[in-house]
């Protein structure tokens, strides 16, 4: 890990978590977000949902979208819950996050957590796409190549 955080996961037997957990009970969304992580590797999902969903109502993007992953996939004892996954997707795509925006655009086109809607899937997929996200750069163009959701190009 790198940046200012980079002392705080330097290995899992260095990490104090008696200073993160005061620095995350002081409301720093950056520092519940590391912390969140470091507790679900370690298995203590009950903490780690704590400060994750704290992180992400704090809005921070990057938490929000740990948090619609934790959903989607059913991940650090949450059952999975596709209507969630896709709320905190959209939270964080608001924000600019370019693979949270593919997410959505994903969620729309599949119709899990929100209605199925072709157009909206590309809206996102564009938001995404512009950012340089290869991936949204794929299905967008297989959108215009077949004509979902936007008119064949």
């Amino acid at each position: 890990w790198s940046g200012p955080l980079g002392w705080v996961m330097a290995s899992s037997s260095g990490v104090n978590i008696r200073i993160l957990r005061k620095r995350a009970a002081k409301g720093d969304v950056k520092i519940q977000l590391v912390l969140a992580e470091h507790l679900k590797d370690t298995s203590e999902f009950a903490e780690a949902r704590k400060w994750m969903q704290g992180a992400a109502d704090g809005g921070h993007a990057d938490a929000q979208f740990a948090l619609g992953n934790w959903y989607a996939r059913g991940e650090c004892d949450i059952p999975k819950d596709n209507v969630r996954a896709a709320h905190w997707y959209t939270m964080a795509a608001e924000q600019g996050h370019e693979q949270a925006q593919f997410y959505v655009g994903l969620c729309y086109a599949n119709g899990e957590g929100v209605a199925h809607d072709l157009s909206r899937a590309v809206h996102w997929y564009t938001s995404a796409a512009e950012q340089g996200l290869a991936r949204a750069q794929f299905y967008l163009g297989s959108c215009y190549a077949t004509g979902e959701g936007v008119a064949q190009d």
